[in-house]
């Protein structure tokens, strides 16, 4: 069971999140109003809540991997920009950790005067949202239940589509994980149908696990067969397949 963090160290995640040392960003103004601005959401009164949900071990994980990520993008851009004047100024940290659209909604376009408080509270949303929905503990466990299903077949499946569902699933907002785990949930079912119905040997089932791109949202999940269009979510997706191969197949 993994381990549940505390506000400290979660306070002292973040702090870690700009490199430099006392030197550092961390310590400027702007730094300081960020970190007000970044902890008026990732409150004490948020994390009390937050620990009292039964998976808090598992949601720390995912809090722990986001903060850690996060860490080493900002440390790879300011060693990109080392050797520049300003090195690593305060509006590239802040844009580097929520991404240059939200940055600019954040301050404006064309906008010269960052507003450190209002980027600090947009990845503060950034971070409890990544411990609200379903856990990378939940993905692992709709994976190990497919690779189960293939049995020894589906081990070098499992070892290529995990590490790379896990490294998006941090960057993911909730939204978009509960519809990953919405598609493990749908691949699952036809897998067990195909196993324990169609009796489809282990060494076949393996052709249609699905990759970590069909899991993400392309089309389709699962390869066409006989009872397709038994599953209306299965039928919709070719539907859509088959209208938009029509569409590039027609002359301007």
């Amino acid at each position: 069971m993994p381990k549940g963090l505390s506000y400290p160290s979660f306070e002292r995640a973040v702090g870690e999140l700009c490199p430099g040392g006392r030197s550092s960003l961390a310590y400027t103004n702007q730094g300081r109003l960020w970190k007000d601005g970044f902890f008026s959401v990732a409150s004490k009164t948020w994390f009390l809540a937050l620990s009292r949900a039964p998976d808090f071990g598992a949601r720390s994980e995912d809090i722990r991997a986001r903060l850690k990520s996060d860490r080493l993008h900002v440390q790879r851009v300011a060693d990109s920009v080392v050797d520049e004047p300003d090195g690593l100024t305060f509006a590239l940290f802040a844009e580097t950790l929520i991404g240059k659209k939200a940055y600019d909604q954040a301050v404006g376009v064309g906008e010269e005067k960052d507003d450190p408080q209002r980027l600090g509270i947009e990845y503060g949303k950034l971070i409890t949202d990544a411990a609200v929905g379903p856990t990378s503990n939940q993905l692992d466990s709709n994976l190990s239940a497919m690779r189960s299903l293939a049995e020894a077949d589906g081990h070098d499946w499992y070892h290529a589509t995990w590490p790379e569902l896990q490294d998006k699933w941090i960057y993911l907002s909730s939204t978009q994980r509960s519809f990953v785990i919405r598609r493990c949930q749908h691949a699952l079912k036809h897998l067990d149908t195909y196993k324990f119905v169609d009796k489809l040997s282990t060494q076949e089932l393996v052709r249609h696990l699905p990759t970590a791109a069909t899991l993400l949202g392309a089309w389709p999940l699962i390869e066409k067969h006989d009872r397709l269009h038994d599953c209306p979510t299965c039928a919709a997706e070719y539907a859509h397949i088959q209208a938009r191969d029509r569409a590039l197949s027609s002359p301007p």
